[in-house]
């Protein structure tokens, strides 16, 4: 797996959980994907993915985004891809359209004003 990296870690905030990816999300790095995901209860809150930290995403990595989507919905609650380069959203778009939606930012996914310094 040399060259290849994903990291993600889960943070409850605003009433919603974040999940945070960094690195690149493919065929190699699914299995880390994956315990990644082993560490989120289903609890019926939204679901925010902050993709301001991925590099790549594969079409695996796209279809692992609307399995988690749809077991977040099966609970009740919502997902929502945030901040995502442009090399990750334009393929979220055109392959998936409105069924992923997307924010710029997650305190936009969030529903609360951005922090200014």
């Amino acid at each position: 797996m040399t060259g290849y990296r994903l990291t993600g870690h889960w943070d409850r905030r605003g009433g919603a959980w974040i999940l945070a990816l960094s690195g690149q999300l493919n065929d190699l790095t699914e299995p880390l994907f994956e315990q990644i995901l082993a560490r989120y209860q289903v609890d019926g809150l939204p679901v925010v993915l902050d993709a301001s930290g991925l590099e790549h995403v594969s079409s695996i990595g796209y279809s692992l985004w609307l399995q988690l989507a749809s077991r977040v919905e099966a609970a009740g609650g919502a997902f929502t891809v945030a901040a995502a380069p442009p090399q990750v959203s334009r393929p979220l778009s055109m392959v998936f359209g409105d069924h992923i939606p997307q924010v710029s930012t997650v305190e936009a996914a969030l529903g609360t004003p951005r922090r200014t310094a």
